[in-house]
Parts: structure tokens; sequence; C-alpha cells
């Protein structure tokens, strides 16, 4: 099955493997934190996960901050 993007600019929707590679982190990496509630994800059924551009990217500014105000 071939993964449809969109026609203009960045997805809003995101997969794991998209995830992964903004983040630069592995994909076993991403399981790790979806498994400890540790970034935002929506689950569709039992198997397929999406992420939300907007909210990942928030979330990964509230990291970076509370590396530095530690």
């Amino acid at each position: 099955m071939a993964e449809k993007r969109p026609l203009h600019g960045k997805p809003e929707v995101l997969t794991p493997n998209d995830v992964a590679e903004i983040l630069r982190v592995s994909r076993s990496k991403i399981n790790q934190l979806i498994a400890a509630d540790g970034i935002p994800f929506v689950r569709i059924g039992k198997r397929r996960i999406r992420f939300n551009r907007e909210a990942v990217m928030k979330w990964f500014r509230e990291q970076e901050s509370k590396k530095f105000n530690t």
C-alpha cells in the first residue's frame, strides 16, 4: 500500500515513522515513548497510531525547556 502525502505543505497527521524521522530518533524510541505515554498520540483501532504534528512539536519544545530548567 503506497503512502499518500498531501499535495502541498507538511502533513498535519504523522505516522510513528514520520515522528522518528522528524525527531531524528529510532522507531524503537518512539515505541518506548508511546508505551510510556511519554508523547501525545492517538490510537486508531488496536494497532494504528497517529500523531498531530503541532502536538508533537509542542511536546518537544516542552521537553527541551524542562532539560534547561532543571
